[in-house]
């Protein structure tokens, strides 16, 4: 794993694109992956809660060993928005990587 931290991987990328770290970086780039959501840096865990959250209304992602808790019906309307919203914040991600 690298010994970077999260800003000089960032400052790394900056002057020579996410195709100058090597392996190992990128590994330890993907721990820190930011996406942006209406101008606030989210974690990429906390995007993929909010997407739960606020379009499925899926209240936690944990495993409650109960089909009860762990299965869901969503509509179609809401699962397009969270895919969207998904979409949008690893576009947003890849583009401010390539800054």
């Amino acid at each position: 794993m690298s010994g970077l931290t999260e800003r000089e991987l960032r400052q790394k990328i900056k002057k020579g694109g996410r195709g100058s770290l090597t392996s190992d970086e990128r590994d330890a780039y993907e721990q820190f992956v930011t996406v942006i959501n209406p101008g606030i840096l989210v974690k990429r865990e906390k995007a993929v809660r909010i997407a739960a959250l606020e379009h499925l209304g899926i209240d936690t992602l944990e495993t409650q060993d109960s089909d009860d808790l762990d299965f869901h019906e969503v509509s179609v309307v809401s699962l397009e928005a969270a895919l969207k919203y998904a979409y949008e914040c690893g576009l947003r991600d890849t583009q401010m990587v390539g800054r």
